[in-house]
């Protein structure tokens, strides 16, 4: 029985892992012309597939898991508490890393193509809305991870899981 617990959350964790890679690479297929995808970029596809597959993964087991397991702690792990959680681990390392304030020093200034985003060491209003837009990107692909994670655990020990 508490082997199959185990194999059921690190098949969970594989999948969760793959939707979000999928999901990234879906809105970059979709965002050119189809037609134009040469052999090249369709392996460079796959390198990304990989890397984002493997990023995704360690956010699961480094910040999903453990945050999973507090909440199961003190309630239940429902849809709403996982799109939360994965949320949380899917954009808490981006914001920490993409945080604006003091990476440029007292006078560095900076721009996203061609408008300015950080002035003098300053986050302009673009550069906020940039910073929580990526943020954001990151929560929702997160939020997916963790919706696959809580459908397979629901789907392969339905009675253990509450909705």
């Amino acid at each position: 029985m508490y082997l199959k617990k185990v194999i059921i959350h690190i098949f969970a964790l594989l999948l969760c892992s793959v939707i979000p890679a999928i999901l990234f690479l879906l809105s970059g297929l979709f965002a050119g012309p189809l037609e134009s995808l040469s052999a090249t970029l369709w392996y460079q596809f796959l390198e990304m597939f990989a890397l984002i597959t493997y990023v995704a993964a360690l956010h699961a087991v480094g910040l999903g898991l453990p945050i999973y397991w507090l909440v199961t702690y003190y309630s239940a792990f429902t849809y709403r508490a996982s799109l939360l959680c994965g949320f949380i681990a899917g954009s808490l390392p981006i914001a920490i890393y993409m945080w604006p304030l003091d990476i440029f020093g007292p006078k560095g200034s900076t721009s996203i193509q061609g408008v300015k985003t950080v002035i003098d060491g300053i986050p302009t209003l673009l550069g906020w809305l940039f910073y929580i837009k990526s943020v954001c990107v990151f929560g929702f692909l997160g939020s997916s991870g963790a919706l696959m994670f809580k459908y397979v655990l629901n789907k392969f020990s339905p009675q253990e899981s509450q909705n």
